[in-house]
């Protein structure tokens, strides 16, 4: 579990009732100053189980930084082996393993930038590769890159673009209108090295796209925060196309199914 405010992430034992034990191991990230932390921001497990990845945000306190922490599977212990470092104020959101488990896909949240690093299983270690843009060259206006979603397949990445919460614009229509930011914008994998390219963005359809998740279906779901909906898109071709579907409901900001 990540501790935002906190600047912690912990492991808990899940007891045979399912209920959760306590914590039996809490690893705090500090700051560069007495008192400061860095604000991590999720943590996910590698593929092999034995790693989980720590991206921390600095916000004027921390590190942005990328951390590697072993996991003993026996005792679930954390321990801190290795980190990454970002750009300042990337501000590191979240990340993706590839299905081969060879690489890590990272956004970068203020930057608007995904990273990709190599990853080494056996080591924990991360090597980057490559740093691309979430926005395209031509738009200049504010953005926070949020939600990244890993196809099926492996074969492609998607994430999503959104400006600051809040109301949106007055006087601007949304339905149907492409705006620049609030856009999913996927990229092709090259399966021989890892790295990003073909770059296509797409209206998110809604204001704040704050979550994606794919549905048991293989559709892209995308959680539009502002606008209080839910949007469907069909990623068959790699590339994603609204389906027409829209969910109302409230303030959506995470979607699970069962």
């Amino acid at each position: 579990v990540a501790s935002l405010q906190g600047g912690a992430v912990a492991s808990l034992p899940i007891r045979a009732d399912g209920s959760l034990g306590e914590a039996v191991s809490v690893e705090h990230f500090e700051g560069p100053k007495a008192g400061g932390i860095s604000h991590a921001h999720a943590c996910v497990l590698d593929r092999t189980g034995k790693w989980l990845l720590v991206p921390t945000q600095a916000r004027g306190s921390g590190y942005d930084r990328l951390w590697v922490l072993a996991l003993d599977e026996a005792t679930g212990k954390l321990t801190r082996t290795s980190y990454a470092e970002a750009r300042k104020y990337d501000e590191p959101r979240h990340l993706v393993f590839s299905r081969d488990n060879h690489h890590v896909y990272l956004v970068n949240e203020k930057a608007s930038t995904l990273r990709v690093f190599d990853f080494d299983a056996k080591e924990g270690k991360l090597t980057a590769k490559q740093v691309v843009p979430t926005l395209q060259d031509t738009y200049v206006g504010p953005n926070m890159a949020s939600a990244i979603v890993l196809s099926q397949d492996g074969k492609q990445v998607y994430v999503s673009n959104r400006i600051k919460e809040g109301i949106p614009p007055e006087g601007e229509g949304y339905a149907g209108t492409f705006r620049g930011q609030e856009t999913v914008v996927s990229y092709s994998i090259d399966p021989a090295t890892g790295l990003l390219k073909e770059p296509h963005w797409i209206s998110c359809e809604g204001y704040t796209p704050r979550f994606m998740t794919l549905t048991p279906e293989g559709q892209l779901l995308v959680a539009n925060m502002d606008s209080d909906t839910l949007q469907f898109f069909d990623i068959k071709t790699g590339k994603a196309r609204y389906t027409g579907k829209t969910v109302e409901t409230e303030s959506p900001c995470s979607v699970v199914f069962r």
